[in-house]
Parts: C-alpha cells; structure tokens; sequence
C-alpha cells in the first residue's frame, strides 16, 4: 500500500510541477479572440458583450465586421488606446476606431443606442496602419472601443493600451485571415 502511496504522491508532484511551469506561459499570451461574431449577443458583438484589452490583442476584421472592446480606467495616468492594422496602406478611413462610454457628453447613439461617441482614432501623425486615442480626462470610467472594417477585404489589427507613450509602440498586427464564404 504504501508503495502505491508514494507513487500517487510523486504523480501529483510531477502534475503540480507541470501545471507551475506551463500556466504562466499560457497566461502570458495573446488574448485568443474568437474569428467569427456572427449573430446576436455573441462576445465582441457589442458593448455589452465588449472583450477586454489586455495586454496586445491581435485578430482579423472581416469586411464590414465591427468588434466592441471594453477598457476600464482607473485614472489618473494617461490612457492612450493604439491600434495597428496589416496592411498598414490602407486608405485613410476603412478601419474605423470609435470610443464611446455612456456617461451623457458626447454624440448620443452615433455607434450604439444609449452611448455617447467621445471621440475616434486618427493617425495623429503616426503614420500609415495607426489609429491612436487619449484622454485627458483622469477620472475613473469605463471606455468601449470599436473596431470597424468598412473595407470588402479583411484586415488584420492589433489593439493596446498604450499609456503615454509617444510615439506608441508599434504593435505588429497578423496578416488578415483569408475570406472565405461558405
């Protein structure tokens, strides 16, 4: 008996061992986000089904495809949001960035009903592929950010929150995921 006890006892050794070793690693990387949002409700579809910025998150837009992320600001360091697109030639437009919250100010429901658009992503200078938001504001809130492709080809992006550094760092979006219709 005592023989099974010590091997029982050196399998949950070695499995706590592995498990150690292998979550970080796991934990450390990108977020996964699903390809497709099809339907209704699904995450990413809306503000209310908003995915979390953490970290860099790197994913694909088809055409015409919005995604909804959710950033929440405690405040008071600067918060900047950064997004990279591939191809980064894109002409100026056909990914949009627009960052909405729903404290009244702002323009009510231009991207979702009983949300105030607080302002978009523009390249501030930053060259082509770059959309970049900050606020000045140091108070707590949470911001919805949302992505849109109003390109007929999908496009590959990558989004973070950036603080204060400028110039942003660059974020190496994937390539799109090829379209395929079904």
């Amino acid at each position: 008996m005592s023989a099974f006890v010590a091997r029982w006892f050196r399998f949950v050794v070695a499995f706590a061992f592995a498990l150690a070793v292998l979550v970080p690693a796991v934990a450390e990387a990108d977020q996964f986000v699903p390809p497709n949002f099809e339907g209704n409700g699904t995450v990413g579809q809306n503000p209310d089904n908003a995915l979390i910025v953490y970290k860099t998150v790197r994913n694909s837009l088809m055409p015409g495809q919005p995604v909804w992320y959710q950033v929440n600001y405690n405040g008071p360091a600067p918060l900047a949001v950064t997004v990279n697109t591939n191809p980064s030639n894109l002409p100026t437009g056909t990914v949009q960035m627009h960052v909405d919250w729903e404290t009244p100010g702002g323009m009510k429901d231009a991207d979702w009903p009983g949300y105030y658009r607080l302002g978009e992503g523009t390249s501030s200078g930053y060259g082509p592929g770059v959309l970049y938001w900050q606020t000045s504001d140091n108070t707590s809130a949470t911001y919805f950010v949302e992505l849109v492709n109003t390109s007929t080809e999908p496009v590959g992006y990558a989004i973070a929150l950036t603080g204060s550094q400028v110039p942003p760092p660059v974020l190496n979006p994937e390539p799109a995921m090829p379209f395929t219709s079904s």
